[in-house]
Formats: structure tokens, C-alpha cells, sequence
């Protein structure tokens, strides 16, 4: 394999064995320096022969690239990895210069799985489900921190006007409220049995999007969100007055168990009025 065919398979794809998705990682291969690190590896290998990149997204989704077969005398290669959430430099960038080479792990058998059956066995839906588990985590934590440093700015005694401040935490905590509010509905939405399909199909109208709103929701979905962003924003308001609330707590609430219940619950509380009104 000569660099001319590589050219020729990325400028005129043509050809095939230059990329390949890598689904396990080589051995030995250090980890990124960074949470979410984007990685560039290139590297030469002698028992190969080769010259070889790795390319890595949000340290989960990574691809194998082989260049062109070129005769080297020692294994050697350039890691770079790269912090996506870095506003600028420096801090944004950490490379290494090794003596080894990646590229004869990835050529044994078990390292050549295909994307199909990675995706059958659940291997890339795993890796996948990991990268959003901890984007999720990253986004409860900074905007924990974001509401914390708001709160701060809360009068506590009875005469203060904080109204300025709770009407920015209702337009902040909007996002977070909406994926409360989709939990116990998503959930539903697993069931079969008839009862539960019912109630999926009502219960689905409180979060239904509107390509043509302002808000993006139907005006049943817009108000159940105002429901439940407002007893979000309410009870944060009460416990950190309270000084109750710390950032654990408050992660809790914006992005756990308790903030699904909290939010749910002005819902069914208006559900079961209507069903308890006299006729």
C-alpha cells in the first residue's frame, strides 16, 4: 500500500482498508487528558511497516487510519489530545512523544470487529449511551454551579425583590424541566399492555413539540412546562432560603429522581382535580 492510495480512496473514493471503526481500544493506550478529549494519533510501525493514525471523538467514537506501508526502524508516534470545551489557550492541547506503536494491537483478529456487530452486540450503543450519560453530567454540574452562583444574589429578607432573579431561573431551568418532565412519560412509552398505552397517548400531549410555535411546544406542552419549571424553580427558591440546598442537592433536583417527582407532580395534582370535580 503505497501513499498514492490513500490519496486516491480520499480524494476520489476509490478503494478500500484505510479507515475502519475502532471498537476496542489498543492495549496500553493511555487515556485522554481530557474529560471529553478529541485525540490525534500518528504513528509508525516496524513489525508493519506501516504508517498509521488514530483519530478519537469525545474520547468514545475513534477511527483506525493506515496511511501507506513504509519500512521504519523503531515504533514511534505523536499523541495529541485535544479539550473541546476550552475557551483558548493554553490549557486546550496536551501531546506526547512515544517510543511504541498502536498499530500491531490493531491488527490482531479481535481488534478488526466490524461496526455491525459491534452494534449487535451492544457494544457501540454502550459506548454511546456513555458519552451522553456523561455530557448529561457535565450539563447538570456547570448549571448547578450557574444556578448556585444566582441564588446568591437572592435577598433573603421578606421585603426583598427577588423577582428579577426567580424570572431568570424560569428561563433558565426551562431545559432541565422539560427533561424531568419526560422521564416518567419516556417510561411509559416502554410499556405494552393496553392500559399503559392509553395513558402514554395522553400523557404524551404534555411534552409534544411544535416546529411552528415560538416556544417549540403545542400550548398544552408550553403550559405543563410553565407547571413544572414553576415548582422546580419554587423549591430550589425555598431550600437554598432555608439553607438547605448545597450543589449536590441541587443536581439532585434538576437532574435526579427528586426533581422527576417535583415536577410531575403539579401535573397529576391538576389531573386528579379534573377527575375529582363535580359533574
Amino acid at each position: 500500500m503505497e501513499i498514492n492510495d490513500f490519496l486516491v480512496y480520499t480524494l476520489e473514493g476509490k478503494g478500500s482498508g484505510h479507515v475502519r471503526w475502532l471498537i476496542e481500544r489498543p492495549v496500553d493506550y493511555p487515556p485522554n487528558k481530557f474529560e471529553f478529549g478529541h485525540r490525534v494519533v500518528v504513528g509508525r510501525d516496524k513489525s508493519k511497516s506501516a504508517v498509521y493514525a488514530i483519530v478519537e471523538f469525545f474520547s468514545t467514537i475513534s477511527f483506525a487510519i493506515k496511511f501507506y506501508d513504509f519500512a521504519v526502524k523503531a515504533d514511534s508516534c505523536q499523541v495529541v489530545d485535544i479539550d473541546p470545551f476550552a475557551n483558548s489557550p493554553p490549557g486546550d492541547i496536551a501531546d506526547v512523544h512515544l517510543h511504541r506503536s498502536f498499530w500491531t494491537n490493531l491488527t490482531e483478529p479481535q481488534s478488526q470487529r466490524s461496526l455491525k456487530s459491534a452494534i449487535e452486540d451492544g457494544t457501540m450503543n454502550s459506548q454511546v449511551d456513555h458519552l451522553l450519560t456523561k455530557i448529561a453530567d457535565r450539563e447538570r454540574t456547570n448549571t448547578a454551579k450557574d444556578v448556585l452562583k444566582k441564588l446568591g444574589s437572592l435577598v433573603l429578607s421578606p421585603t426583598g425583590n427577588n423577582q428579577p432573579i426567580i424570572d431568570q431561573l424560569l428561563l433558565d431551568l426551562r431545559p432541565q424541566a422539560f427533561r424531568l418532565l419526560r422521564v416518567p412519560i419516556l417510561d411509559m412509552s416502554k410499556k405494552e399492555d393496553p392500559l399503559s398505552r392509553c395513558i402514554y397517548a395522553t400523557f404524551e400531549l404534555l411534552t409534544r413539540s411544535d416546529c411552528n410555535s415560538p416556544t417549540g411546544l403545542t400550548p398544552v406542552a408550553d403550559q405543563a412546562l410553565n407547571f413544572a419549571t414553576t415548582a422546580l424553580v419554587q423549591q430550589i427558591v425555598s431550600e437554598y432560603q432555608s439553607g438547605s440546598m448545597d450543589q449536590e442537592r441541587l443536581e439532585m433536583l434538576i437532574g435526579g429522581g427528586p426533581g422527576v417527582a417535583l415536577v410531575a407532580k403539579p401535573i397529576f395534582d391538576l389531573i386528579l382535580d379534573c377527575l375529582n370535580a363535580p359533574r
